[in-house]
């Protein structure tokens, strides 16, 4: 089943200010949970395009990526403008 490349501006319209605050302010942090979000993401992406892996390693990874987003949304949250 093929995992949708997720987008964090549309996932998050009303917080799409904030999300280029930080980026433009380079917020350290920020800029860490991005790096994270983007690895697991880009990696669900490459075994929905064709790299074989098990399955129990897949589902971890797009946990992985969930909790990634999460963390993310919640640190807007906090620094919202």
């Amino acid at each position: 089943m093929r995992t949708p490349h997720q987008n964090l501006l549309e996932s998050f319209p009303d917080l799409a200010d904030t999300f280029h605050h930080l980026k433009r302010n380079q917020d350290h942090h920020f800029k860490h949970l991005l790096t994270q979000y983007d690895t697991f993401d880009s990696e669900v992406n490459k075994i929905d395009n064709g790299n074989a892996v098990d399955q129990i390693y897949f589902d971890e990874l797009k946990k992985k990526r969930v909790v990634a987003k999460d963390a993310i949304y919640q640190y807007m949250q906090e620094n919202k403008i």
